[in-house]
């Protein structure tokens, strides 16, 4: 049985009439931004935007207009972690907080990245495989990252 594709759009958390277009011609998905306050970290009640309440606002800010969120592009504050710095404990944490907070909600995709200082830069390796360059934490140890066990997490970079 052959599924049928489905498309889904990428958004900000802000409602725009596009929505309404994307929909007449059947596209009811959304991969979204976190919804970030003025100050990109904190909505009006302290919560940062990878904590469980604004995350579920923004599933239901969707929802009413019809729309499904089905992923989120987008992850705390990760430059420390990503480099080994003074506070990446404290990164690491929001980010397995995020994953948590998107597997309560049935959210079953997030986009991230691992490089330093810059988002979503290619590079080459000498085996010509940009993805072998690049190991996120604890990959190759087979121990936890996030409560996950290496057993258990996913590597689409093998084959």
């Amino acid at each position: 049985m052959v599924k049928p594709v489905e498309l889904a759009e990428y958004f900000s958390p802000t409602p725009i009439p596009f929505w309404t277009t994307l929909q007449q011609v059947g596209v009811t998905k959304v991969i979204s931004e976190l919804d970030r306050a003025p100050d990109g970290m904190h909505d009006d009640t302290g919560d940062r935007p990878w904590d469980l309440t604004p995350l579920a606002r923004m599933q239901q800010l969707y929802a009413d207009a019809g729309l499904e969120l089905v992923g989120v592009e987008d992850y705390p504050p990760l430059d420390r972690a990503r480099t080994g710095a003074p506070g990446a404990e404290e990164e690491t944490e929001w980010f397995c907080r995020l994953i948590r907070n998107l597997g309560t909600l049935g959210v079953p995709m997030l986009c991230y990245n691992w490089m330093p200082g810059a988002n979503w830069v290619r590079t080459i390796s000498p085996t010509g495989n940009a993805a072998s360059a690049a190991t996120p934490p604890n990959a190759s140890t087979g121990t936890s990252f996030c409560g996950i066990p290496q057993s258990r997490r996913t590597d689409n970079r093998r084959g």
